[in-house]
């Protein structure tokens, strides 16, 4: 069981016509979610012109969504389109003046699941830039049990609406939503979107755009919140039809689908697109402002509760507030970033409102997670993304003055369920009773034992490997080995907890069937059989030779059942578990001087 996450940035191709884009074995792909501004490198260029595309590939069938808006920089009436549909999954449209034509369009084909996990998109439509950069995410994995894409047309009856996508889809437990506050069209009219998420037991998070075309002040209208997952404004002056949440009593949803809550009857039917996931994954939302103050890099810790897989944000230039923004004078600014533990990427999109030229801008970063321009498309602040034990953290190594809010949200595996362990070559999965693997290299335990299956197929979380003298504990009835004490075999020094506690990354191997010997004074490791290792490291830096063999980073040396031993600067390890051959008995008595078993001396 777990719950998969992979951000990738597309680059336009030389032609038109299907690309594959490559996962994991077993990722098995469940939805995607595109995102874009039409540039090659990280940076602003005039003109907005942004597109946000859902999709599922439910029962070999495509669904797909998108919404986009473009605005024309340098117009001395604003010139603007809009559109929203199920025809594409992604759309750009032309910064042609009054023109709502694609420049960029791209499909969803197919989603391949098991060993050879991939997506494939049909590049319908090249856009005018070559080489134009794509965000796109995919989620997947058993914890994701269900997905679907789908739309409904926003009641104007009544101040209350079930939608129910299919019979047999169950409740929702996360939701993305996208709104043109409009019927599915393209039309060279006002630029208006809503972009939002929320999850079971919550009313949602979303932002709302809308500019005004053809007027000649360029005026605009925003809103962020924090309790609704939908605004539709009408335009640029800042009046809505409609102001939707999710019923926040989940025993009032339909059997299949949820329930929507509206401020008031809505006065238009207007259409909203939704991708809806099921599944046991863990999912958090939060909201939080830009540091004002502080030390450089400003770590901002966002605690999810679990192991983020992915971690995502969406926010506009402002500071918090309920209200919607029709004259501030640094209005607008929005842009969407994610980090899925390895890329981290963001689009975003500036308009200086009230301007008797328009100001339009779009930006990206495949370098930040979050960036805030000013209305005249200058970056004010920005933050890396990482992963931090249970937060989703942004790094912020640029700040200002203004305390500019988004609103967040991590997906994780379900509580209790499985996670990667890499050993020898190969994949292996960690099984048992709330069993983690934390960030790429630190393992975490629940109480109990776990079966690990492949090569090496027993692991006992009473075995914890010291590189240096000393008794190091796991406490707590949900005890845990966090990131202040994972094991890594990058170069460099880490610490743990407890006594005289470094860990050298130069003391953490893997190795293949075979005899290696390890260069180094009166270093050696000795492979007996599947599961039985011998190892003797003074101190000093080793190089591993013989077939397959390495110190490599993302492989820690198996803990089967067994005795683990260490000692002192000197950091001997001997293993021998129940059925394997034994240890030799003279690498026995060479290491009986200075053993220590789990911190008892011998």
């Amino acid at each position: 069981m777990s719950l998969n996450a992979d951000l990738q940035v597309l680059t336009q191709p030389g032609a038109t016509g299907n690309q594959t884009y490559s996962l994991a074995a077993n990722f098995d792909p469940k939805a995607i979610i595109l995102w874009a501004t039409p540039q090659t490198a990280d940076g602003s260029v005039a003109s907005y012109r942004y597109g946000i595309g859902l999709g599922t590939y439910r029962g070999a069938a495509v669904q797909q969504r998108y919404v986009c808006i473009r605005g024309l920089d340098g117009a001395g009436s604003a010139d603007t389109a809009r559109g929203a549909g199920s025809g594409a999954l992604l759309v750009i449209q032309t910064s042609s003046a009054g023109a709502s034509s694609r420049d960029l369009e791209i499909d969803l084909v197919s989603m391949q699941t098991g060993a050879t996990s991939e997506v494939v998109l049909n590049w319908v439509n090249l856009h005018s830039t070559a080489s134009i950069r794509v965000f796109m995410l995919v989620l997947g994995g058993s914890d994701i049990t269900d997905a679907i894409v789908e739309q409904f047309t926003v009641t104007t009856a009544a101040a209350t609406q079930d939608e129910e996508p299919v019979a047999g889809f169950g409740k929702p437990d996360f939701l993305f939503f996208i709104n043109l506050n409009d019927a599915d069209s393209e039309a060279a009219s006002d630029a208006i979107f809503s972009f939002g998420f929320a999850k079971q037991g919550e009313a949602g998070r979303c932002f709302a755009f809308a500019q005004t075309d053809g007027n000649t002040a360029s005026i605009t209208a925003m809103t962020q919140r924090s309790n609704r997952f939908n605004i539709a404004i009408v335009d640029g002056g800042g009046s809505t039809e409609s102001i939707a949440a999710l019923d926040t009593n989940v025993a009032n949803w339909p059997t299949d689908g949820f329930k929507v809550d509206y401020d008031s009857t809505p006065s238009f039917a207007n259409r909203i697109g939704y991708l809806a996931l099921r599944g046991t994954f863990q999912s958090t939302t939060g909201a939080n402002t830009a540091p004002t103050a502080g030390g450089l890099p400003v770590n901002q810790d966002n605690n999810a509760g679990f192991v983020p897989k992915v971690g995502f944000n969406l926010g506009w230039n402002l500071a918090a507030s309920a209200s919607i923004q029709t004259a501030d004078a640094t209005q607008c600014g929005f842009g969407i970033g994610a980090y899925d533990g390895t890329t981290e990427a963001w689009a975003g999109f500036t308009e200086d409102d009230a301007a008797g030229t328009m100001d339009s801008n779009s930006q990206q970063s495949t370098a930040k997670s979050i960036r805030n321009y000013n209305q005249a498309a200058a970056l004010q602040s920005e933050a890396d993304g990482a992963f931090s034990g249970n937060n989703y953290r942004l790094s912020w190594n640029d700040i200002d003055s203004v305390a500019r809010e988004y609103q967040w949200f991590a997906l994780g595996n379900a509580a209790g369920g499985a996670f990667e362990l890499s050993l020898d070559p190969g994949g292996y999965a960690l099984t048992g009773s709330v069993a983690g693997l934390l960030a790429a290299r630190a393992l975490n335990a629940e109480p109990g034992a776990y079966s690990l299956s492949g090569l090496l197929a027993s692991l006992d979380r009473g075995f914890l490997l010291n590189a240096e003298a000393g008794s190091y504990a796991l406490t707590g009835a949900a005890t845990t080995l966090i990131a202040d004490r994972l094991l890594s075999a990058d170069a460099g020094t880490y610490t743990l907890t407890g006594n005289i506690a470094n860990l050298l990354a130069d003391r953490i191997l893997s190795a293949d069937p075979g005899v290696y010997s390890v260069t180094g004074a009166e270093a050696e490791l000795v492979f007996i059989s599947a599961g039985a290792f011998e190892l003797n490291l003074e101190p000093g830096v080793y190089a591993l030779t013989g077939s397959d063999a390495g110190v490599l980073a993302d492989r820690i040396l198996s803990l089967d059942a067994g005795v683990y031993v260490v000692t002192g600067i000197s950091a001997d390890l001997v293993f021998s578990g129940a059925g394997v051959v034994p240890v030799k008995r003279r690498l026995v008595r060479r290491l009986a001087d200075r053993v220590m078993i789990l911190g008892r001396s011998k």
